[in-house]
């Protein structure tokens, strides 16, 4: 997809697309694997690196503890993660400082592939990439090719560790929702239907973080099932990769060998004076 020049506009351009990219950073090793077999993979829930992700938001002392333990595994074994980042959010209607003629068209602080936190801990300490995705096309492509195993994409929320984060789990209408019928949940094991007919607490469980992560800008699709999905034909959504400052010029070849045929590839770096892109094909 080399024909989508949005994708190179700053925050502060009137022509850019709000909402319409996503950003996946990952090493050199595994992008190679990405770009070689164009297809993208889901992970387990129990795989993340924040330790809260698979533990069920059940206060325990509420009890139903068969339930907690239908959580537990159902977390463990069948809910898969494909994350993102996204663009900083920019009110044109609340801007309370002139923007520069740099700034407008030259500078790329804020959008999803300049987040100087994710290039260190998920690009490799910046030696890896950073894949765009067309959001839109990405999002056909996962919900055709999982079906009935789809469960949801969308956006995190951020909760204060100190203020709502902890006292939502002592919402009743929550607990009211997940013993709804729980008996039935005993005797069977929660799945995909069940996610699906409970989207709010599907929300609550899996689309808040504490407010800690919130640089992070995550966007992220939930999937339900044993085996880890492939997303297969990602050339199809693919708009755009960026090389980080560190990365070997031997590394851009490979990512050169795989990619260039099909998107614009480009090297980031970051100075007091904001972000800059070079192009490299």
């Amino acid at each position: 997809m080399k024909n989508d020049h949005y994708v190179w506009l700053t925050l502060f351009d009137k022509l850019f697309k709000k909402h319409e990219y996503l950003y996946h950073f990952t090493d050199i090793e595994k992008a190679s694997k990405i770009l070689h077999g164009a297809t993208l993979k889901f992970s387990k829930l129990s795989r993340t690196n924040d330790t809260l992700e698979s533990k069920p938001r059940i206060n325990e002392k509420l009890g139903y503890s068969d339930c907690i333990e239908q959580f537990k595994k159902l977390n463990q074994e069948c809910v898969q993660l494909l994350c993102f980042s996204t663009d900083d959010y920019v009110d044109d209607n609340k801007i309370s400082f002139t923007v520069t003629e740099r700034m407008k068209y030259s500078d790329y602080t804020g959008r999803g592939f300049a987040l100087p936190r994710m290039w260190a801990q998920y690009a490799k300490n910046n030696s890896g990439i950073c894949l765009i995705f067309n959001k839109k096309k990405l999002t056909e492509i996962i919900k055709e090719q999982l079906g009935e195993n789809y469960i949801l994409g969308e956006m995190i929320d951020y909760k204060s560790p100190f203020e709502e984060y902890p006292l939502i789990n002592e919402r009743e209408e929550l607990i009211k929702l997940l013993i709804k019928d729980v008996e039935q949940l005993h005797k069977t094991p929660i799945n995909a239907k069940f996610l699906k007919e409970h989207i709010d607490f599907v929300k609550y469980n899996y689309f808040s973080k504490l407010d800690d992560w919130a640089t992070e800008k995550e966007f992220r699709f939930l999937a339900y099932g044993e085996n880890e999905y492939l997303i297969h034909g990602i050339f199809d959504t693919l708009v755009g990769i960026i090389v980080g400052e560190k990365t070997d010029v031997s590394d851009i070849e490979i990512i050169k060998m795989f990619a260039d045929k099909f998107t614009d590839i480009k090297k980031v770096s970051f100075t007091f004076n904001g972000c800059k892109l070079e192009n490299l094909n």
